[in-house]
């Protein structure tokens, strides 16, 4: 029974196995040209020739570093004849590429603020509490703590009460009140409190999803199966949200009441929008289905030339011609306005796009294609599709470094952790294909070059193989430590005392590392399952070795 899952020591049940202790044990369209011959591999450079000499001219144009009077000629000439240089599209339509381009960098981000702002009382009431309702929750979070026992009374009653929006004083006080689980509060407490908060339209995609899937969770934990159910009804309903969880708990809840009809509904929507998530991965496991059956398909057709979008195809060629020719800056360049205006480009041609991103090494921007294009056509996925999305790049290091772990796991959070950019640095300092931290590098007591991928891969081996020992073999504990640290999960165990690693990975406070988990574990089912495609059940195999 559900209600049954809190309260007792952090053991995996039978379904869960699956993924979480995993650690222990193309054919090419006749449109356009091939690929393989145009700007996806290293060619001679004939410095003599028309292409080269057009690419030369175009990149010194970009650079800004022909003359005025060249600079002048130039774009003169495209905008008589747009033939005069295969680069003549670019150069007329410059301003409105670029405006393009930088449109799709803007992007709403939340800003943390070192201001905190106190709630006022006077005579028992709250003073200020319009500035409470419209204020960041982190700004009125960092003053709660100064509070007691009775003010955070008073403010959780009036913010319950309240039926303006914004309400972001109720998201505050159920983050505040997760810190005084599992003994000074209740789960419903803290469900009724994010459910508040949830009902207000958020600025950021998600935000709502996310608030109402957690209110749903603390709903389930107190075993109030109803108002569980309509959390997580809202948030599978949020279009604009990434709803593999919400989907996933909601069949559940489904399931504990008996409901089965509308769990193999659920279920099959999960199955349809998100074929690839780590919680589509655990329900077809526990509905003993095979998730690599989509392996057995045919390869799509690429497409090197859009038709749907012909005005990326003049573009596209430009690309072609820079990389031959080694101007692969200014492809990269034209690439990014091609990704600006490809919303109704055929998914093939994007594959080529990304195959295009990966030849330039660039895996991160080749990912994100791939990510959009597989869970906008999921009927596309082949072995040779999930192949390009998990590569398996310096495999022979991590297997080599591996001690005794399955080099895939590492690989795996070397996808996540910089999407194998081995000169990757993150906000944080962390460093190279593993994100190796100071701090984890001094605990490691190495003095290597962190930049080198065999070094950075042995100690991102040592460390994780360190954090599976002070878990217990508990994967999913290790790696949340590894994104956030193991003090930190150590609070968490103690928080959300469950046997259920899922239910335990999705209450996980911060979201990157709710995330993080979830995208390692999805990851190392497909590398295995890649590398096993003729066996039904590689996990089964790997957890009897």
């Amino acid at each position: 029974m559900l209600k049954q899952v809190f309260n007792k020591p952090l053991l995996l049940n039978s379904w869960s196995l699956v993924l979480i202790l995993l650690a222990a044990s193309s054919c090419v369209g006749s449109r356009g040209r091939d690929p393989k011959q145009r700007g996806l591999q290293s060619l001679s450079i004939n410095k003599d020739s028309t292409s080269y000499l057009s690419a030369l001219q175009f990149d010194q144009w970009l650079k800004n570093q022909l003359s005025s009077e060249q600079t002048s000629h130039y774009e003169k000439s495209c905008r008589l004849d747009s033939g005069y240089s295969p680069f003549c599209y670019s150069i007329v339509n410059f301003s409105e590429l670029e405006s393009r381009r930088a449109s799709e960098k803007i992007k709403a981000k939340r800003r943390s603020s070192s201001r905190v702002l106190l709630p006022k009382f006077k005579n028992g009431l709250v003073s200020n509490w319009l500035d409470l309702r419209f204020s960041p929750v982190l700004t009125t979070l960092k003053g709660l703590n100064r509070l007691k026992p009775n003010e955070i009374e008073v403010l959780r009653t009036k913010s319950l009460g309240e039926d303006g929006c914004p309400n972001n004083i109720s998201i505050s006080l159920a983050s505040f009140l997760e810190d005084q689980l599992p003994n000074r509060v209740s789960y419903f407490t803290i469900a009724e409190l994010y459910e508040k908060g949830a009902r207000c339209p958020s600025e950021t995609p998600g935000d709502s999803e996310t608030l109402s899937t957690r209110a749903g969770l603390f709903y389930l934990a107190d075993n109030q199966l109803q108002k569980a159910e309509a959390c997580l009804k809202r948030s599978s309903q949020d279009m604009a949200a990434f709803r593999s969880r919400a989907l996933y708990w909601l069949s559940k809840v489904y399931q504990e009441k008996g409901e089965s009809s509308l769990a193999r509904e659920t279920l099959k929507e999960l199955k349809i929008k998100y074929p690839f998530s780590f919680h589509t991965l655990m329900a077809l496991h526990a509905s003993k289905e095979d998730p690599g059956v989509v392996l057995k398909r045919s390869s799509p057709t690429l497409l090197t030339r859009s038709e749907q979008a012909p005005q990326l195809n003049n573009l596209i060629e430009q690309v072609e011609i820079l990389n031959e020719n080694g101007f692969y800056k200014s492809a990269d360049r034209v690439l990014s306005w091609i990704l600006s205006d490809s919303e109704r480009a055929e998914p093939e041609f994007m594959i080529y796009v990304s195959d295009i991103k990966q030849s330039q090494g660039n895996y991160l921007s080749q990912l994100k294609i791939l990510s959009d294009v597989l869970y906008a056509n999921p009927h596309l996925t082949s072995k040779s599709l999930m192949e390009r999305y998990f590569p398996k790049l310096y495999f022979p290091i991590f297997e080599k470094h591996s001690k005794g772990l399955d080099p895939y796991l590492l690989m795996s959070i070397a996808r996540r952790e910089s999407a194998f950019n081995a000169r990757a640095v993150s906000r944080a300092r962390a460093k190279g294909l593993m994100q190796i931290s100071p701090h984890t590098q001094r605990r490691l007591s190495s003095t290597k070059n962190v930049f080198d991928p065999e070094a950075n891969i042995s100690m991102g081996s040592r460390y994780i193989s360190d954090l599976i020992k002070r878990s217990n073999g508990m994967i999913h504990l290790a790696l949340a430590a590894y994104n956030a640290g193991p003090n930190r999960v150590d609070f968490w165990t103690a928080r959300y005392p469950t046997s259920d690693p899922v239910l335990f990975i999705d209450l996980i406070p911060f979201r990157e590392t709710r995330e993080y988990v979830a995208s390692v574990l999805r990851n190392y089912y497909w590398y295995r399952r890649l590398d096993s495609q003729d066996n039904p059940n590689p996990i089964e195999a790997s957890l009897s070795n």
